[in-house]
């Protein structure tokens, strides 16, 4: 009878949607959910209809599951070790976005992240030693305290209270209340959360950014938040990558063709070698050549050096630009005699669309 749970879910939103807008001023303390899950289970009781509601073991430490002496086995087997760290990554991952998010919809204090992460730690020890699920940030919990004008972190040591209390000494409470009036609320929170600037910005910000986004989403609504987060991950660790690795060559020739202008952009390392060397390669002898190296974000100095010995073997005149790397940390001049040394007009005339000789 999945209609009539539906019919729950949409009344528990339908509540909390109304309670939200048209509350009494002396009731703005009580939170939306609270009055919906109590207005929902009240009528499902009373018509005593044939739904799921929220089960809870007769002993609740019969779910416990501590640690045999033979257990200590598990330490040689790598799919342990790769359960351990992926928990490990994932649950770190998502405590600092949701620890983030949080600190972007209040004004009061900031996030220690290291305090976090540490607490984290901890935490997840104990349950490892009581067999208990993984502990980590949840952004639903933490903006449903947010909404309800929460201001330290004693509401989410209250959060985990209440839980307690109601589970250890009023359970019966709890397998009154329908499951898809609790669906209900992640759906409205979720919906809550949705922020159609951010995504128009992040848009704005760059297409591969966006499309990584999307994936993620996709990737956990049609699988799980693990396996999705593993995939953005996974994705953005390939942008990185894919950004470290990636060399742009500029040149541009003047109008009579005796000065050619190059300019590298993005990072030059130690695999871009063979690339950067075909391209010094392929200029005329009897050209003026300024390199410009202001836009590069990182160089190896193999790729230093490899310009400073095409120089030197060069007849033609060559103006290198190496007071551009002097205020760069990381990026060394290599002391090779004979450089000349020239101010650059900078990258940006190097990019004009309007020069048809640009490359």
């Amino acid at each position: 009878v999945h209609h009539l749970a539906a019919i729950i879910g949409v009344l528990a939103i339908a509540s909390i949607v109304r309670w939200t807008r048209f509350r009494p001023l002396v009731l703005k303390a009580v939170p939306g959910p609270l009055v919906a899950i109590v207005g929902v289970t009240a009528l499902a009781g009373l018509l005593q209809l044939p739904i799921q509601y929220v089960t809870l073991p007769d002993n609740l430490f019969s779910g416990l599951n501590t640690p045999r002496f033979g257990d200590g086995s598990l330490f040689a087997t790598p799919a342990f070790w790769g359960a351990v760290i992926g928990f490990a990554l994932i649950a770190s991952a998502e405590t600092l976005l949701c620890a983030t998010a949080v600190d972007r919809m209040h004004k009061g204090e900031r996030t220690d992240y290291d305090k976090e992460l540490f607490a984290q730690g901890i935490a997840n020890t104990c349950c490892g030693l009581v067999g208990a699920l993984p502990i980590t940030g949840v952004i639903v919990r933490s903006s449903a305290n947010v909404e309800a004008g929460a201001k330290t972190r004693f509401s989410a040591i209250f959060h985990g209270v209440w839980l307690l209390l109601l589970v250890g000494f009023v359970p019966v409470v709890l397998s009154w209340v329908p499951t898809s009036a609790l669906a209900a609320i992640l759906v409205y929170t979720g919906y809550k959360l949705v922020n159609p600037q951010a995504m128009r910005n992040l848009w704005k910000a760059g297409r591969p950014e966006f499309a990584i986004y999307l994936v993620t989403v996709m990737a956990i609504v049609t699988t799980d938040l693990l396996t999705g987060v593993l995939i953005g991950f996974g994705l953005a660790l390939a942008r990185l990558l894919y950004t470290f690795l990636h060399l742009e060559v500029l040149k541009r020739e003047s109008v009579d063709g005796q000065v050619l202008d190059i300019a590298l952009k993005g990072a030059a390392t130690f695999v871009q070698l063979p690339r950067v060397a075909e391209e010094l390669e392929r200029i005329p002898e009897d050209v003026e050549v300024r390199f410009h190296l202001g836009a590069l974000a990182y160089a190896d100095h193999a790729i230093l050096e490899l310009v400073g010995d095409w120089q030197q073997r060069r007849e033609g005149e060559v103006h290198i630009a190496w007071d551009e790397l002097k205020s760069r940390k990381g990026l060394v001049t290599p002391d090779l005699p004979g450089f000349v040394s020239t101010a650059s007009a900078g990258i940006a005339s190097l990019e004009n669309k309007q020069s048809p000789k640009l490359a």
